[in-house]
């Protein structure tokens, strides 16, 4: 060896142990199967054996026959089947038709609707645009009429709602009364005009 330590504890034995393969299984049983089949196969000391014959085999147990297969019914319409069949289909098919006819009248039921509607809409449309468009023709006159005549605080007060509604809410009280009392005022400050 060249000096290391290999005893148990080093490093190199410690080494070994991890790369090492797996130990080997003892393989003597084996072994001397083995041996004894070689043996026999030569002929060399093969004691001497008999081979018992293979035993007869059991019987089946007895299955019961395969089943006779049912024949199938042949389908032959009955006397009575037959009434059936047209009063089901003279009573399916007067449903059919009725089911039609309700369902035709609906559609038209819902189309006249439908038009009444746009008529109807179309009319309170006009109407308002009409209105609208009397009020906007009202309004530019009255404006020119204020901006004509009387002190700059009468024009304002025509413009402004001066009515009791509202009042109380956000001091629009207080400021009413201030705007009543300058317009009849001819002395208050901007009366003039600018």
């Amino acid at each position: 060896m060249t000096g290391r330590p290999t005893g148990h504890g080093s490093r190199r034995h410690h080494d070994r142990l991890l790369h090492a393969p797996f130990p080997k299984r003892r393989r003597r049983p084996a072994a001397k199967l083995r041996c004894f089949l070689r043996r026999q196969h030569r002929g060399r000391g093969a004691r001497t054996h008999t081979v018992s014959p293979t035993p007869p085999p059991l019987p089946l147990p007895s299955l019961p026959p395969p089943p006779t297969p049912i024949p199938k019914p042949t389908k032959r319409p009955l006397p009575h089947h037959s009434a059936w069949r047209t009063t089901r289909t003279s009573t399916l098919t007067a449903r059919a038709s009725l089911a039609a006819d309700k369902k035709a009248s609906t559609i038209a039921q819902a189309q006249t609707y439908i038009d009444d509607f746009y008529e109807s809409y179309n009319r309170k449309k006009e109407k308002s645009i009409a209105k609208t468009r009397k009020e906007a023709e009202a309004f530019l006159a009255g404006r020119e009429d204020t901006s004509a005549g009387g002190t700059s605080w009468e024009r304002i007060a025509r413009l402004v709602d001066l009515s009791a509604k509202g009042a109380g809410v956000g001091g629009k009280e207080r400021f009413r009364e201030v705007l009543v009392g300058l317009r009849g005022d001819e002395g208050a400050p901007g009366a003039g005009g600018y």
